[in-house]
């Protein structure tokens, strides 16, 4: 299976351009970069053979500016999983330790602040 460095970059009227660094002649654009993704195959598929199962390298280019903003949002969304795995695991300990003393699951809810179907869950998970 092949694998292609494939670029995205937008133009002055917002259209995301894409091109394949092996192949210079091989590029498309599209109104949004889901629609460039599927037409840089489509393009592809007139230079290779193997363009549907082809593997891509891609780089998103944007302005500097734009992608600091975006390093920092990823950063903070991957604080935020892991912020939200301790909380679950923080949650199964206490309704453990709720159910082992008799508590009900919807008194276990109202104490933790979340709904007796999460209690539930959290059990059943």
């Amino acid at each position: 299976m092949s694998a292609y460095k494939v670029s995205y970059t937008r133009d002055t009227d917002g259209m995301w351009v894409a091109q394949v660094k092996e192949i210079p002649a091989c590029h498309t654009q599209g109104k949004s970069l889901r629609q460039a993704r599927s037409r840089i195959r489509e393009a592809l598929s007139l230079y290779a053979a193997d363009a549907r199962t082809a593997n891509f390298r891609e780089t998103v280019v944007v302005p500097k500016a734009l992608q600091v903003a975006l390093d920092r949002a990823k950063v903070q969304r991957e604080n935020l999983k892991q912020a939200s795995a301790r909380s679950t695991r923080s949650l199964r300990e206490a309704v453990a330790k709720l159910q082992g003393k008799g508590f009900s699951l919807r008194d276990i809810g109202e104490l933790l602040g979340v709904s007796y179907q999460r209690v539930s869950q959290l059990v059943n998970d």
